[in-house]
């Protein structure tokens, strides 16, 4: 059988795209008779937490809030935590199981599982999917204090690189950015770079129950834009409030984070925080909106942009970032540099309905090559190549 061990620094209450990865991985996996043991940092501070079901088990790790570097962001408390594993770690595993980690971050959570392996005489193969550029997000929010944060990032990430059978980034634009922030000496390891894009969920292609007219009487379907996302530093939701400042068109913000109640105040008449909203909501949200607009370059791949993508949501995008290879102008979108070219795909996309029904059509189309059916055998594949027998 082969056995995944699947690692993440970054897990509930934090809602973000690893984590949203992280869960459609595991649904998926399971489908196909592939067994899961989860490591994750607990939701709250507490002590170990195991649950298993046979087919998956799930290690919450005591954790600890990083409210300096990031509000809502646990960390695994990793001497508690080593200790707490390995008296454990054995009992997770049967013979004969084909065995590997696929890590989601490069820090603790992996380091503690090699640490643990180690003491025990195991060695287990790594997979690693590079999802965040750290760097970027610590330059905008940090400045020239980020430095030190993007050192240690650099340790962390060159030491689990060179451990790695392979690395996965979900887009061009996120290995060009790997390769570049690799130190001089290890961007010979950038041969072990693979390109794979990150699955969307079932649920994202089916067609909503209701509409969001019906959620929300102040909302006219088919006629306002919608962002979906952490309302915080790294997603450039000020450029997104510019352009819509002389627009007469509404926006949507849907989505929690720190700077929620901040924007909130300053935001134009028509731009509409509505904060976190479940699932079928936020369904019925983005297959009702006229077009989805993103405006960072801290993503390297944007999975709530594809989710709009596979709801027939055209997508309106910044022109660097790594959602943007996956943006063709005219054909499911359109890409701008500047806050007037924004304004005026905008207008054409509101007032002209056949260009709507066009690039509709071109998302839904574009959409299908993140089906998990087409993406997930491409991580099996790398598992059963680079997996070890215990």
């Amino acid at each position: 059988m082969l056995h995944v061990l699947m690692t993440t620094d970054v897990y509930h209450p934090l809602v973000s795209g690893v984590t949203r990865v992280v869960d459609v991985l595991i649904e998926e996996l399971l489908k196909r008779n592939i067994k899961i043991t989860l490591f994750a940092p607990a939701p709250q501070k507490e002590a170990f937490r195991f649950e298993s079901n046979g087919k998956i088990n799930k290690v919450y790790l005591k954790s600890f809030p990083l409210l300096g570097l990031y509000r809502d962001l646990r960390s695994p408390e990793i001497f508690s935590a080593y200790i707490s594993t390995k008296g454990r770690f054995e009992k997770f595993f049967e013979t004969d199981e084909n065995v590997i980690i696929h890590a989601h971050t490069p820090y603790i959570t992996t380091t503690l599982l090699r640490w643990v392996g180690k003491s025990l005489q195991m060695s287990f193969p790594i997979v690693l999917t590079y999802h965040t550029l750290i760097n970027v997000y610590t330059q905008q929010r940090f400045g020239r204090w980020g430095k030190i944060l993007e050192g240690l990032d650099k340790v962390f990430l060159t030491n689990v690189f060179k451990r790695s059978e392979v690395v996965i980034t979900p887009s061009e634009y996120a290995k060009k950015v790997l390769v570049e922030y690799l130190p001089h000496s290890f961007r010979i390891l950038s041969k072990k770079i693979l390109k794979i894009p990150n699955p969307l969920s079932r649920e994202n292609y089916r067609i909503p129950r209701k509409r969001a007219s019906e959620y929300y009487d102040f909302l006219e379907d088919e006629y306002y834009a919608i962002f979906v996302g952490r309302i915080s530093h790294e997603k450039n939701i000020p450029f997104l409030l510019k352009i819509f400042r002389r627009l007469p068109y509404k926006i949507v913000f849907v989505g929690r984070g720190p700077l929620l109640e901040s924007f909130r105040r300053i935001a134009p008449k028509n731009a509409i925080f509505l904060g976190y909203v479940d699932d079928d909501v936020l369904d019925s949200l983005l297959f009702s909106a006229r077009c989805f607009v993103i405006a960072n370059q801290f993503d390297t791949f944007s999975l709530a942009a594809l989710e709009a993508m596979a709801h027939g949501t055209p997508v309106i995008s910044y022109y660097m970032g790594g959602y943007n290879e996956y943006v063709i102008h005219r054909e499911n979108g359109f890409k701008f540099r500047t806050i007037e070219e924004a304004r005026k795909y905008i207008r054409a996309l509101f007032s002209d309905d056949d260009l709507y029904e066009q690039l509709k059509n071109g998302a839904t189309k574009t959409a299908m090559k993140f089906h998990p059916d087409r993406v997930i055998p491409m991580y099996i594949a790398l598992y059963k190549k680079f997996s070890t027998i215990i």
